[in-house]
């Protein structure tokens, strides 16, 4: 199998956030072709070139040259521009909502398939969802399981939320990624 070597600039908090933005787009894109989509997400994150790249006198020739020795699979990175963290002491706000009033709960049996994230039933009693679980896999030759859960039937789920609080002088940093990607 061949490779081909390209060049990409990411933004992220830190090179593996901007390396991992990267790969997620790319694959979300090309998919996986098993492991040979010729695209950054089929590579691993390697050296630190920043230095070399400094400290050239001709930055075009350099970028050539670490193209031209990268390793398939390999990306290879250079920092264009520093990250800034965020330096408060406390870097989120907590929200919490008062529920006035009881809360009312209703035990369920939910059915799940083996490779299902979400239920195919949801039953008030264990015999119904042993039945629905059997039907479907009967019908459908795959195993199910049930669970026990509790589900709100009246009243706020909604306990609160926590937000992210941003500093003035945070900012994601730039980074170029030269990659040898298998295809």
């Amino acid at each position: 199998m061949g490779a081909t070597t390209f060049r990409v600039i990411g933004s992220g908090s830190s090179v593996q956030d901007a390396f991992r933005t990267l790969c997620n787009e790319s694959r979300e894109e090309y998919g996986h072709q098993q492991g040979y989509s010729g695209e950054i997400h089929d590579t691993n994150l390697c050296a630190n070139k920043t230095g070399g790249y400094k400290n050239a006198k001709d930055k075009i020739a350099f970028l050539e040259k670490l193209e031209y020795n990268t390793n398939k699979r390999d990306t290879n990175y250079i920092v264009l521009k520093e990250s800034k963290v965020n330096a408060n002491k406390i870097k989120s706000t907590v929200t919490i909502n008062t529920n006035k009033g009881a809360r009312k709960w209703e035990t369920r049996y939910e059915v799940y398939g083996f490779s299902d994230d979400r239920p195919i039933a949801s039953e008030k009693t264990q015999g119904a969802a042993v039945k629905k679980a059997r039907a479907y896999t009967e019908k459908n030759q795959e195993t199910t399981h049930i669970e026990l859960t509790k589900k709100l039937i009246s009243g706020n789920a909604a306990i609160g939320s926590v937000r992210y609080k941003t500093s003035k002088s945070e900012s994601m940093g730039s980074y170029l990624f030269v990659v040898c990607a298998p295809e």
